[in-house]
Order: C-alpha cells, then structure tokens, then sequence
C-alpha cells in the first residue's frame, strides 16, 4: 500500500504525517505486511488526534467495491484532433473572462470533469456537450485514459464522484463502470453533510499537493452528487535559473502603460515560434513537459490575439518550434484563479445541461421521485508558481448535479522577453495538450 493510497484512505490527515509512516514501514521490513500495515495506520491515526485535536473523518462509503478498469490504455488514442480540441476548449473558457484580470485555466482538468459527465448525457444533452468539447465522450474518454499514462513524473492526476446518501437516487451502474475503465474515478456514498464538505475539500487538496485546499465551502440542499477532477504539476526546468547573475529587476508594462517592477529570468532561447502578430519560445522541464510563452507584437493586445487563437493554431505554432540565437526572459509571477463556469459553457453552446426540464442524464441516472438530474454549477479552481528552479501548478474542477429543484529560421537573432501581457500553456512535449493555460495581464497587483 502506498502512501499516496493511505492518503485516499484517511482524508483528514496530512500528507506528511502518511509519507513520514511510509518512511517508518520500511525501516521495520522485518516485521510481518500486515503488523506494519496495521501499526501505520494505528500510528497515523493516534498522530492525526494528538496533532489536530479531533479524530479522522468517518470515510464516506466507497462504491467502487466490485467495480475495475476492464479496458486498457490505448496509446493510438492520443490524436490530433482531440489534443487540438482540447486546446480550443481552453483557449475558450480564457476569451470568456472578460474580468480584465490575469487568466489561468487547465484544460485538462476541466474537459477530465464535464468527460465524465458527459458518459451519461444522452440525446440534444449529449450533442451539445460532444459539440462543447469537441469530440465525443467516448473518444475523449480514451484520449485522457491514455494520455494520464503517458505522462511522467511530476503531474498527477484523479477523478471521484460523490454521491448523496439517498434511497431514492438511483444511479446507472453503466455509468460508474464507465468512469472507472477511462477516468480510474473513485466512487463516494456520504451524507452530503459538513463531513462531506470537508472529505472533499481534503481529497482536494491531497491530489493537488496541497496547492488548493478548498473546493466547497458548503453542499446546498439540492446537490445530489459532485463529479471531481484534481491535477497537480510539479517540476524544475531543465536548465534552472541558478546565479543571480540570470535573475535581474525589470519593468513590465501592461496594455494601459502602467509599468510594475518585476524580477526577470533570463537565459538562452532553447526552442523559437512565430507567426505574424507574435512570436514565442519554449522553455524545458526535465519530466518532458514545457512552458510555451508567446508574446503578441508591439501594438497588438493580448485580448485581440487571443482573440484570433485556436487549438489548431496554437497547436501548429508549438509544431514549428525550433532553435535560434538569443535570449528569453520569463518574469517571476503567481497566479490565482476561482471561476464559476457553468454561464460560459452555456453561451459555448450546452445549454440544455443546465436546464431542468431540457437536461437528459437518464445514462446517469435519476433522482429523488424519478426526478431529471441536471447540472447547476461547474466550479474550477488554478493555481500556479513560476520561479527559478521551476514550476508549481494545480488545479481542481468539479461538476455539481442537482435534482430537479433548479436552475523557425535557425539562423535569426531574436529576444523575447516577457515585459507586457503575453499568454501562456504548460503542455507535455509529446502531444502538446495543455495543462494549463493563462493570460498574464498585469503583475504585482
């Protein structure tokens, strides 16, 4: 059992507390497996009482007992197409913040929550939502199977559902059977309760790593079952920002001309793009991931090339990347998001999923006196640190089901430095989905 797995187990107790037992397990090898299981938890228990001052949450009912991924991952799955639609859906959820503030969205996370949802869509729901995310639920389900496999250290990722305790919703075993073979979610029976909120808000924050602590500061009355993504990234560039010498203070310049000072990391261009309103460089990490930044020109907004980018696009600048002379500068910044989401994919184009009356999730199942489920809210929470040795990132998004009750020249001399508004993704150098991607408007506000 590891300690990634005790975490699941026992949702109150910190992380450290359960890799300091795993720690301890392995220096006592020569006990019997089941006496040092049993003496960990015991340990990690008693710790968790003293420490916090209250005992572990009880664990909500877990669904998935006879319930295992009878499909393997697929890696002729990871096409084009859907990475691209993919992209496009994030570049999307990016151009509907018209707040005017820095933007951060994962792509991953959010297409992970509505895929799963959308397994049990059927009829208009189910076209508006293919139609939202650019490829069917299936397809989409073995891109994201594969593509969690496909991945290295440093990014993790995990899905849940959780269920109200309620004789009278019924849900499709189908429907659960279909999450485990793509999505490995696990599946949670619980009073919906203040412990629910807080099994939750700890389950999230396990699988981000502790970078987003809060997802649901309460379960409304109506809400009968919360369908969960999490996603945390964690890794150094390849070639780090280590003397002071590359780290200097620098001026960003925002669309409006007010100036922020800001720490610059500088270093060598490692892979260039550009098109013809901007221009671009990749920047390594060592687990096959990058930080692609591109930089509109001088004269044109960040809004209005947004504005003008699309998965395929970006997807393309990404393809044609490749080695130039000069110098880079990535400024030093942290980002916080917290969307609600659910008015923007309904002016994308799924409308009928929030609807009462027009919602059809009958693959999924029914509520409280055969009533339709529908959608009521889709929450999404991000997060990211740049720095010298790398990146932190996380990112959460969960969908909230109600019961019918509501509403390149190698030869070219360039710099690229990043002092005004310029976009962002972190995507895996191998089929370039996005992770994460943002809009870094202004810095130090």
């Amino acid at each position: 059992m590891t300690e990634r797995q005790l975490a699941d187990r026992i949702g109150t107790i910190d992380e450290k507390l359960v890799s300091s037992a795993g720690k301890a397990r392995k220096k006592r090898r020569v006990w019997p497996r089941i006496t040092a299981v049993a003496a960990a938890l015991a340990v990690i228990a008693g710790l968790a009482v003293y420490l916090t001052g209250r005992t572990p949450a009880v664990r909500a009912e877990d669904l998935m007992a006879g319930y295992s991924a009878k499909t393997s991952a697929d890696p002729s799955a990871l096409t084009e197409d859907v990475s691209a639609a993919v992209a496009e859906l994030g570049l999307e959820l990016l151009r509907a913040d018209l707040s005017g503030k820095n933007g951060l969205v994962s792509p991953v996370s959010v297409a992970s929550a509505l895929g799963m949802t959308a397994m049990g869509a059927r009829g208009e729901t189910l076209k508006e939502m293919s139609r939202v995310l650019g490829a069917e639920p299936e397809a989409l389900a073995k891109y994201l199977r594969a593509y969690r496999e496909s991945l290295n250290g440093g990014v993790h990722m995990a899905n849940s559902v959780w269920l109200r305790d309620d004789p009278e919703l019924h849900v499709e075993p189908g429907f659960l059977q279909a999450n485990a073979d793509y999505y490995s979610a696990g599946a949670y029976k619980s009073a919906f309760d203040k412990q629910t909120v807080e099994d939750i808000n700890n389950w999230t924050k396990t699988h981000t790593g502790g970078m987003i602590d809060k997802l649901l500061d309460r379960i409304p009355d109506e809400a009968v079952m919360y369908l969960v993504n999490a996603l945390s990234f964690e890794a150094e560039w390849t070639y780090p920002y280590k003397t002071e010498d590359k780290i200097h203070s620098a001026v960003f310049t925002t669309d409006d001309g007010d100036r922020r000072e800001v720490k610059m990391m500088y270093s060598s261009v490692e892979d260039y793009f550009s098109d013809d309103c901007a221009q671009g460089f990749l920047k390594h990490y060592k687990n096959g991931c990058a930080f692609a930044a591109i930089l509109p020109d001088a004269g044109v907004s960040v809004d209005d090339y947004l504005a003008s980018l699309t998965g395929e696009k970006l997807r393309g600048l990404l393809t044609s990347a490749g080695w130039a002379n000069g110098t880079t500068g990535i400024p030093k910044f942290e980002l916080e998001r917290d969307y609600e989401l659910a008015d923007t994919l309904i002016s994308l184009g799924m409308p009928s999923a929030f609807d009462i009356a027009a919602a059809d999730f009958t693959g999924m199942g029914r509520g409280r006196n055969d009533a339709n489920l529908f959608i009521s809210r889709v929450l999404h929470k991000t997060f990211i640190e740049v720095g010298e040795r790398g990146t932190r990132a996380g990112a959460v998004t969960s969908v909230e089901m109600t019961n019918g009750a509501a509403p390149l020249d190698p030869v070219k001399q360039v710099s690229v430095y990043l002092d005004r508004p310029f976009i962002f993704a972190i995507v895996d150098t191998a089929t370039l989905t996005p992770l994460f991607m943002g809009v870094v408007r202004d810095i130090g506000k």
